[in-house]
């Protein structure tokens, strides 16, 4: 089967064709986050149109993803008006072919778990570095969502309460405070981080 896949994130929004045994026609292009959640959209229809001959769609977005109906659940403001897109119908109304969407973090910790870090390893933690802190729980081989799908979002923990006002949901958190440059440097080993719960 012949898969167009999509990875929105933060910065920049990567793709490629899987033509059933490799990725071709990989392409890279920013997200322009602060553009909005529809301008997003129109972005990825475009980009997914240079694309031929395709018999489905997988999307991995950053925000808390619905995948009961592929919509958005949760997206703070580095994606002005993302919170309850419904990127799924959207792009099988577009290209009349199933698509599939998942959070960005749970799609790599699912790679993980199928081929990489986490082979082998039917529980663990994914962490991601990248334009946010991004975070993934696997318990017994699957992703665990939680009641609201944002299990991992390690993110988004609240660690200076003190510097909470009220105006921006990522005040204190650790998303936030993780931009100093030192703990920036020790944390920054790569892109992904997998570790075996105990």
């Amino acid at each position: 089967m012949r898969i167009v896949a999509v990875d929105i994130g933060g910065t920049m929004i990567k793709s490629g064709l899987w033509n059933g045994e490799t990725f071709v026609e990989l392409r890279e292009t920013e997200t322009r986050a602060s553009e909005g959640g529809a301008a997003l959209m129109e972005r990825v229809k475009g980009l997914i149109h240079s694309y031929h001959d395709f018999e489905a769609i997988g999307i991995s977005t950053a925000g808390e993803v619905n995948t009961e109906d592929g919509s958005i659940f949760y997206a703070n403001s580095n994606i002005p008006g993302y919170t309850g897109m419904p990127v799924k119908q959207i792009m099988e109304e577009e290209f009349c072919v199933p698509a599939a969407v998942e959070n960005d973090v749970n799609a790599a910790a699912l790679g993980e778990l199928r081929s990489g870090a986490g082979t082998g390893c039917d529980d663990f933690l994914c962490l991601t570095y990248g334009t946010g802190v991004g975070g993934s729980i696997v318990m017994n081989g699957n992703v665990y969502p939680g009641a609201s799908f944002s299990a991992g979002s390690f993110g988004g923990m609240v660690i200076h309460p003190e510097e909470k006002a009220g105006t921006d949901s990522l005040e204190g958190c650790y998303e936030r405070q993780r931009t100093d440059r030192r703990s920036k440097s020790r944390l920054m080993r790569g892109s992904t981080i997998s570790a075996q719960v105990l």
